[in-house]
């Protein structure tokens, strides 16, 4: 009787053994796949910070063209049209073709700016001719779709060139 016991103990060591090394699965695999999705959104806000950063840079280049000449370089830009931005190692010119930086698309436009029967910035009034609105874009491609950022402000002639 007692080899019969023995026997039936034995089994349910297998077992045992079988259903920690589920756990011991279960929990690798849990791990491993919220490690993988960490690396995921790191990567996804480092393309964001990356995104935010050349976004104000693109202002900061309008800023530089600016202060070369309001006539010569701002003031030229048709208004709407889709312009880029390309650095050739001394300073900032604007080009008509895309130029891509680490996968990222980044175009600007200038738009006019009117001014109220009190100076104020308005929608309609009288056109400032010495101010504009500047909306830099950014696209990059994120998890097979297209993502998009902007940002818009205001340069203004204020070396009067």
């Amino acid at each position: 009787m007692n080899f019969l016991r023995g026997n039936k103990k034995g089994g349910y060591g297998i077992i045992e053994v079988l259903i920690g090394a589920a756990v011991v699965s279960i929990s690798f695999f849990s791990i491993s796949a919220v490690f993988q999705r960490s690396l995921q959104i790191n990567r996804e806000n480092t393309r964001a910070l990356q995104a935010a950063f050349l976004l104000e840079e693109g202002i900061e280049a309008m800023r530089t063209i600016r202060d070369r000449g309001w006539t010569a370089n701002i003031a030229s830009i048709p208004v709407g049209a889709t312009r880029f931005f390309y650095f050739d190692g001394d300073s900032w010119e604007v080009v008509t073709s895309t130029t891509v930086v680490d996968g990222i698309t980044r175009s600007f436009s200038v738009a006019n700016v009117y001014r109220d029967g009190t100076n104020d910035i308005s929608e309609t009034g009288t056109l400032d001719p010495d101010t504009r609105k500047i909306i830099v874009r950014i696209l990059w491609e994120r998890n097979g779709t297209t993502t998009s950022r902007s940002l818009t402000s205001l340069i203004t002639n204020i070396n009067n060139d």
